[in-house]
């Protein structure tokens, strides 16, 4: 089970890192004019480069320094775009105004993609994994002496992220209050949507000097922030999942570097190459979201029911994985070939180009709004929304975990320790002891024991 999540880890990383090389690449395009295929090899050369250099030393350093440059760029983006704008108030009236300020729909199609039942459910389990189930942050949180620390490091991490997060969306305001009457897509002034914060930059602040190459630090900065993380947390699990132990012999210091220098250099070489296909998959975020869904899951599920679920053997577990794990693929893959094909569509907003102050070709835009036919009602698991795919992946492996653990009893038992403290006590646990007899002979014993919910053993 551990090689299989490191397995998961492995698919995660490769598939992520391609996605996360792209979006900097895409950004230094829109400001600089130079094509994404001759910027993606620098930025992965810089990241591996200080990676293979310095180790989780400096990936923790520049990961500090990256995430105060980060922020500090878009709160400088944001701010000026409010002057720009006119004020929060115009903001807020002209996105009111054009629809874009719009609570989730309430309804239970899971089709929808950003419904409150998506966003509850399905960003929940998302994020529940982000935080504490990845590989990279497990890591981060192990190295800290206690586990006080590793509270107070993921509270903090979760505070920066929603407040990442609600910048961005304020930033996303602030861009259509600016472009609402030209829409830059419409009028091909950009080819991509995410495009349209780099535009904004350059609109708003490109007349200062150095503000341009400021916004692309930010930009390298979180992009390079995840990239080293993934890379150094990749060499730990080949080092210790997949070689240790297969070999007998231990490593020299000097091996062992050689070891985990190389599983550095060879994971950024493989996923520098998967940006060329990225570059065809669509918007950015929601294939981000996609992907990491489809590994997600499992891993949600193995560690669900390694916590709270002790009728579940090896043998359930295994198999429910690869079966969440063979599920999820299918999914993705007939959820972006519908995508391709255009069978699957996403309504989008309307926009205008009614007082663009500059000239362009005009040409036929469609709103990709799903033409109504009778296989509409038809339901089809792929065209649920990506925020479900952790879920759906998570209970894909729970169900066929317990299903097989019924009908294959492999007769292990877990260490009961190994469960939450809400289901230990529920948990007889067996212990050995040897007992003397009244005649002087020892003799083994299993005493069974239970554990209260205050970890006190009755």
């Amino acid at each position: 089970m551990r090689l299989f999540g490191s397995v998961l880890y492995t698919l995660h990383t490769i598939t992520f890192l391609p996605v996360v090389i792209y979006v900097p690449a895409l950004a230094f395009n829109q400001v600089s004019g130079i094509n994404i295929y001759i910027v993606t090899p620098f930025v992965c050369a810089t990241c591996i480069f200080y990676t293979l250099v310095g180790g989780i030393k400096a990936v923790i350093w520049t990961d500090c320094i990256q995430t105060f440059v980060m922020i500090g760029t878009m709160l400088a983006i944001i701010g000026k775009g409010t002057v720009d704008a006119n004020g929060f108030g115009n903001i807020w009236d002209t996105n009111w105004a054009g629809g874009r300020l719009v609570f989730p729909e309430l309804t239970l199609d899971p089709k929808v993609r950003h419904s409150t039942l998506a966003l509850l459910v399905g960003g929940t389990t998302y994020f529940t994994y982000i935080f504490t189930l990845n590989q990279g942050m497990v890591q981060r949180y192990v190295s800290l002496p206690t586990v006080r620390k590793a509270r107070y490091a993921l509270s903090i991490y979760i505070f920066t992220s929603i407040l990442l997060v609600a910048i961005c969306c304020y930033a996303g305001l602030i861009v259509f209050t600016l472009y609402s009457q030209c829409d830059p897509l419409k009028t091909k002034l950009i080819s991509a949507p995410d495009q349209l914060l780099p535009l904004l930059v350059m609109n708003s602040l490109g007349e200062y000097p150095g503000t341009a190459g400021l916004f692309i630090a930010g930009i390298f900065s979180a992009a390079l922030s995840s990239l080293s993380t993934c890379l150094n947390a990749m060499a730990a699990v080949v080092l210790e999942d997949f070689y240790k132990p297969f070999v007998r012999k231990p490593l020299t210091e000097r091996q062992t570097s050689f070891l985990m220098k190389g599983v550095v250099f060879l994971v950024g070489i493989v996923s520098t190459a998967l940006v060329f296909v990225v570059a065809k998959l669509g918007t950015v975020l929601q294939l981000q979201m996609s992907i990491v869904g489809v590994t997600a899951g499992p891993v949600y599920g193995v560690f669900t029911m390694g916590m709270l679920m002790p009728w579940v053997k090896r043998k359930g577990a295994f198999y429910g994985g690869v079966s969440g794990l063979i599920g999820m693929t299918w999914i993705l893959y007939k959820a972006q070939s519908d995508l391709a094909s255009g069978e699957f569509t996403f309504p989008k907003k309307p926009v205008y180009t009614d007082n663009c102050s500059y000239s362009f070709e005009f040409t036929a835009y469609s709103n990709q709004t799903r033409i109504e036919n009778a296989d509409d009602d038809f339901f089809k698991i792929q065209h649920v929304s990506y925020l479900f795919y952790t879920i759906i992946g998570a209970v894909i492996t729970i169900v066929t975990s317990t299903i097989v653990s019924l009908i294959l009893d492999d007769g292990h038992e877990s260490d009961p320790m190994l469960f939450s403290p809400v289901i230990r006590k529920f948990i007889a646990i067996p212990h050995h002891a040897s007992i003397v007899g009244q005649d002087g002979n020892e003799m083994d014993c299993t005493v069974h024991t239970f554990v209260m919910q205050d970890n006190k053993v009755q």
